[in-house]
């Protein structure tokens, strides 16, 4: 039996791979993003599937990540 859901999908230059693990920005609210980890798939033409830890409707940052990353605490929440 195969079993099809419905995932977000993002550019590849919105994920953040560090030793702390896999991660993206979603904004929250204007001027406000908190740190997601997540777990993605590549889907093919520079687009990954967020498996988990992202929600469909949710904002993820694709211009300015390294911007958030170097912020003063490591940017939003």
């Amino acid at each position: 039996m195969v079993t099809i859901r419905t995932v977000p999908v993002a550019p590849a230059r919105a994920v953040i791979q560090s030793a702390a693990g896999t991660f993206v920005w979603v904004a929250r609210s204007p001027g406000v993003f908190e740190r997601v980890m997540v777990r993605i798939e590549p889907i093919g033409d520079g687009t990954v599937a967020l498996l988990d830890g992202v929600r469909t409707g949710e904002q993820v940052v694709v211009d300015g990540v390294m911007l958030l990353q170097a912020g003063p605490s490591g940017g939003g929440r």
